[in-house]
């Protein structure tokens, strides 16, 4: 009855008088679901906070551009830049802070050999750094079925898995020229394309770190939330990638003339 009430009395004239209308509508106020208080609520939260924030896209680049205090670029200073990513290098592990490193994981990161991008060695024209490695490695082992298998793949995880059942594999040898190897064709990609070339420089003068909690050769062994993946000696892999992208940047930056 006392929904009806106050439904009339925002209606067309009835016979209630309104000051019988206002009474209605006081009793009918105080009776409030607990489901419409909370809207209510709800409300009322939103307009003093202002508009909300949307919520952050659960698929996020994992890569960290953290903001680093680096000095402008003068004649004067090149020579300083480089020597300052060389300490950086050198610097004893117990001083390592967050701040010191750019990690990365994850096909979405332009350092990763997931990361989709063309480039060209010695005629074969490779769609990352994942084919070009697995490529590499069948190569080197004579392995020519599983090299082609590897260059038809259309998806990094496929060139991996190919890469896996190269025969003849031999670790001490792949262990040895694996990074020569790399570098090359690490080379290729990011000078081959200018967008990856001004992300790798950008970096500078961090160390790149390949958060990888699962690979502790050619990564860390460590997400990059993890505190210890903050400081060198508290890693649980060799950083292989990381360390071969940091060497190479230094190189791009000094044909570059960034610095001497």
């Amino acid at each position: 009855p006392g929904k009806e009430k106050v439904i009339e009395s925002h209606g067309n004239n009835s016979s209630n008088s309104p000051q019988k209308s206002r009474e209605t509508l006081n009793s009918t106020a105080v009776k409030k679901t607990p489901q419409k208080q909370k809207m209510e609520n709800d409300t009322t939260n939103l307009s003093q906070k202002g508009t909300p924030q949307k919520k952050k896209d659960k698929k996020e680049t994992r890569f960290s551009p953290i903001s680093f205090d680096i000095p402008k670029k003068t004649d004067n200073s090149r020579s300083w830049r480089k020597e300052y990513s060389l300490k950086l290098l050198q610097q004893d592990k117990r001083l390592d802070k967050r701040e010191h490193f750019c990690f990365f994981f994850g096909k979405d990161a332009p350092f990763s050999n997931f990361h989709p991008a063309r480039f060209t060695v010695d005629g074969e024209t490779y769609t990352c750094s994942e084919q070009f490695m697995m490529h590499q490695k069948a190569v080197l082992f004579r392995d020519r079925f599983h090299a082609g298998e590897i260059m038809k793949a259309k998806v990094p995880l496929q060139m991996k898995k190919f890469g896996r059942k190269v025969q003849n594999f031999n670790a001490d040898i792949w262990g040895a020229r694996s990074e020569k190897i790399m570098k090359r064709g690490l080379k290729a990609k990011f000078t081959e394309n200018e967008h990856l070339k001004r992300e790798l420089i950008n970096t500078f003068p961090r160390i790149l770190v390949e958060a990888s909690p699962r690979d502790r050769l050619w990564g860390i062994g460590l997400g990059a939330k993890n505190e210890k993946a903050h400081c060198r000696l508290t890693w649980r892999g060799k950083n292989k990638l990381g360390y071969l992208l940091t060497d190479i940047r230094n190189e791009i930056m000094e044909e570059e003339g960034l610095f001497h």
